[in-house]
């Protein structure tokens, strides 16, 4: 059996930075999206033949995501304004980032360590203060609930 708890991550309104977790394969995956379905929907994406994190796991391991049975998404809302939640994405686009290279700094130091095997391009957004308090915020969360992810 296989149970899956879903919170309200797939509201078409709203805008999420999401992390995909395998302690298993030791990788991290860091998105962003504000499109149809929310991460319930962009999970969809990209767990297709052709999907982002698919195709990033077999870059770096040569496997299947298959192969990791223990993968688990960290859904992170972000504030319900329209620079976050609207079409345009380099806000949501420097959250991710930040995320990102703020997960690449610390990754040795969890148990087990990671590999982030997402990756996107810095934007001038990322120097933006609210833009720098959101993604500490999403930092702190994320290291406060992964030892616990079994």
């Amino acid at each position: 059996m296989i149970v899956t708890r879903v919170a309200n991550s797939f509201d078409y309104e709203s805008a999420y930075v999401y992390v995909w977790i395998t302690k298993e394969r030791k990788s991290v995956y860091v998105g962003q999206t504000s499109g149809d379905g929310g991460v319930v929907g962009r999970a969809g994406a990209h767990v297709k033949s052709n999907g982002t994190l698919r195709e990033r796991f077999y870059e770096a391991y040569g496997e299947q995501i298959e192969c990791a049975e223990d993968w688990y998404i960290l859904t992170f809302p972000l504030p319900k304004k329209k620079k976050y939640t609207g079409p345009e994405s380099s806000y949501r686009n420097a959250v991710e980032y930040l995320v990102q290279t703020g997960l690449n700094e610390v990754r040795g130091s969890y148990v087990p360590p990671f590999r982030v095997i997402s990756n996107i391009c810095y934007s001038d957004r990322c120097s933006e203060p609210d833009v720098r308090a959101i993604a500490k915020s999403i930092l702190s969360a994320i290291e406060e609930v992964f030892p616990t992810i079994k």
